[in-house]
Formats: C-alpha cells, sequence, structure tokens
C-alpha cells in the first residue's frame, strides 16, 4: 500500500505541476502580447493559482505521511481526487467542450 499510494501521489503532484508551468507559460505569453494587455485575475487563479494548490496539497500530504509512516490511504485516497479532478479541469484548460 505504501509504494502504490507514493507512486499514486507523485503522478498527481507531477501531472499538476505540469499544468502548472504550461499556465504559467501562456500567462506570460498573453503579457507579452502587447501594451496594455494583462491577464484576467480569473486567468491567473484558472491557470496558475489551481494546479500550484493542488500540487501543493497532494505534495504536502505525501510529506507529512511519508514523515509519519502511516495513513498511507489517505494519501492514496488524496492522489486519486488530484487525478479525478483532472478532467474536469482539462476541459475548462482547453477551452471547453
Amino acid at each position: 500500500m505504501r509504494r502504490g499510494a507514493n507512486i499514486t501521489g507523485a503522478i498527481a503532484a507531477t501531472l499538476w505541476g505540469g499544468l502548472f508551468l504550461v499556465g504559467r507559460g501562456g500567462t506570460y505569453g498573453i503579457y507579452r502580447h502587447g501594451v496594455g494587455v494583462f491577464p484576467v485575475a480569473g486567468q491567473i487563479d484558472f491557470y496558475i493559482v489551481i494546479p500550484l494548490l493542488m500540487m501543493i496539497a497532494v505534495g504536502g500530504c505525501a510529506w507529512l505521511v511519508n514523515a509519519l509512516q502511516r495513513w498511507f490511504t489517505i494519501l492514496g485516497v488524496v492522489s486519486l481526487l488530484a487525478l479525478f479532478a483532472l478532467l474536469p479541469y482539462l476541459m475548462g484548460f482547453g477551452g471547453g467542450v
């Protein structure tokens, strides 16, 4: 159970971290587009803050669980929920349906 929870957590944190990097690059591209063109607060929240918070939540849970050496099922559940949250998030990330 320990290894599976850690692998699932690593996959979830890596995917959300990748989405953070893509979102950061996308919002910076909006900023570089021209003078007076800035990303809207909603874009910053959606493309930068949400992936960063998900990555921190999974990584923090993994750190806590591995430091205490117990409750690996909680890490597995948090990681699976983060992975399941990817599908609805990617629907909005790519522009919707």
